[in-house]
């Protein structure tokens, strides 16, 4: 595209100054009904190129180059000269320029592929499980047996007193030796 330009900006600027107002004899200068058909033609060439759509390239160019060719002597001949010099230059870097471009479209708006991948499903075996019969344990609590043993009764009467009693006569038998005579 940037050898195509230095062309393409030629070629607009002879073209506008063809329409344009200017001093001098205006005779010698492109009509501008054919300016206002080349500008149009060149401006849809560069679109093309520009985007890459290189399909009827070649059509476009041929038929920029016979009109650009058919500006007859009542326009300037230097003025016809760069005109028809900037089209066969574009006729032959447009071609290039617009491979480039649908290859760099191409290559910008191929979409990543993405690649599958395998997967294995986990499979779930259900475990087989037995039900158990549980029993409820009894909660109650029970107190030991007790015995009792009957009481025995006891005697109420008081036992008789071991202390001698002062008024009792005194025992022949018993009392202490040498008859209450201390030694």
């Amino acid at each position: 595209m940037r050898r195509l330009l230095p062309y393409a900006i030629a070629l607009i600027l002879g073209a506008a100054a063809a329409v344009g107002v200017g001093c001098g004899d205006r005779s010698k200068l492109v009509p501008p009904s054919q300016a206002s058909n080349l500008k149009a033609q060149l401006a849809q060439i560069k679109s093309d190129v520009d985007a890459g759509r290189c399909t009827g390239l070649t059509d476009k160019l041929r038929r920029l180059h016979s009109d650009a060719a058919s500006l007859g002597p009542p326009v300037d001949h230097s003025l016809r000269s760069r005109i028809n010099d900037g089209v066969r230059a574009l006729e032959q870097t447009a071609p290039r320029d617009c491979a480039s471009a649908a290859a760099a479209t191409q290559t910008d708006t191929t979409p990543a592929q993405t690649v599958p991948t395998d997967t294995t499903p986990t499979e779930t075996v259900p475990t087989d499980t037995t039900p158990t019969d549980t029993t409820p344990t009894d909660t109650t609590t029970v107190p030991p047996a007790t015995t009792t043993e009957p009481t025995v009764p006891t005697d109420t009467t008081p036992a008789p007193s071991t202390t001698p009693d002062p008024n009792a006569p005194a025992a022949a038998n018993g009392g202490t030796p040498g008859d209450g005579q201390v030694p």
